[in-house]
């Protein structure tokens, strides 16, 4: 567990195999990171099936109503999202950008301010 500036207490995760290919650190609730921590540990690990994953996407979509876009709806979100938290913890816009950016791996704002629009 670590202190994150705008969210308290949470999990860290290093991602080392990317999209992009760029290592980073993601910061997810208390809750998520011993879910998956207990996970990894009864598993051996953990595999993501992507079949699977959007499967669980579309029938979480259908559950609440929501249109499914694949996994993007989630970027969407994440942005804004951390974007108010950061500005609601006294950073300027330009700031909060850098940092949302950063998290989602980008290596520039112009692209996370797509999914802000």
């Amino acid at each position: 567990m670590t202190e994150h500036s705008a969210k308290g207490e949470v999990g860290k995760i290093h991602l080392d195999n990317t999209k992009g290919g760029k290592e980073r650190d993601i910061f997810v609730s208390r809750e998520t990171y011993n879910r998956l921590d207990n996970y990894i540990k009864e598993n051996g690990g953990f595999q993501l099936d992507k079949s699977s994953y959007y499967d669980a996407l579309k029938e979480a979509a259908n559950e609440t109503n929501q249109d499914y876009n694949a996994s993007h709806g989630l970027r969407w979100n994440f942005a804004r999202e951390e974007l108010g938290r950061f500005m609601e913890n006294d950073r300027t816009y330009d700031e909060s950008l850098i940092l949302v950016s950063d998290e989602m791996g980008h290596v520039r704002g112009d692209i996370t301010e797509h999914y802000l629009k």
